[in-house]
């Protein structure tokens, strides 16, 4: 189940509005009543780009996602929050629209690094990041990070980021 409204009240929500100085403007907060893109998505046209959260458990949000990515034709950022005990408390997921398939990049934490672009990282150590370009998702086999010092520093700083935006805490 993914969220239907857009309430700044909601933790997802506001995780999924963190996010929009990092990606390319405009936003669409209400999409028209013919739009393929549903209630409760941000939509950033110039990127071809959704940000959906999810209301419930990740697995059937994707399902849910993935058919988004496909009607739409867009890429899909999935926010959604973790258990309580877990260090990271946001994931992220994210769905890439093909022309025939979609590719998904699950389980990512938001990386930060001063004077670098935001990306979104595996939670382990190695697999698929995406970097949020000025004009899109852009899939990276390389981290970007150089090595896991800088990993680490980024994870946190993201983290931290994450942490303010859900807790309404003063930078």
């Amino acid at each position: 189940m993914l969220i239907e409204h857009l309430h700044i009240g909601s933790p997802v929500v506001r995780v999924m509005a963190g996010l929009l100085p990092h990606l390319p403007a405009p936003v669409v907060f209400a999409p028209s009543r013919n739009s393929p893109v549903p209630q409760g998505c941000l939509h950033l046209p110039a990127a071809d780009l959704l940000v959906a959260g999810a209301a419930g458990p990740v697995a059937p949000a994707l399902i849910l996602v993935d058919d988004i990515a496909r009607r739409t034709q867009c890429d899909v950022i999935l926010v959604s929050l973790r258990e309580p005990s877990h260090a990271h408390a946001v994931r992220f997921d994210v769905v890439f629209a093909g022309l025939d398939r979609t590719e998904h990049v699950h389980d990512l934490l938001l990386w930060r690094m001063k004077n670098r672009a935001t990306a979104l990282v595996p939670i382990g150590r190695y697999g698929q990041s995406v970097v949020l370009g000025r004009s899109g998702l852009i899939p990276s086999e390389p981290p970007p990070y150089p090595g896991p010092v800088e990993r680490m520093q980024g994870v946190a700083l993201g983290t931290a980021e994450l942490r303010r935006t859900l807790c309404d805490e003063e930078a």
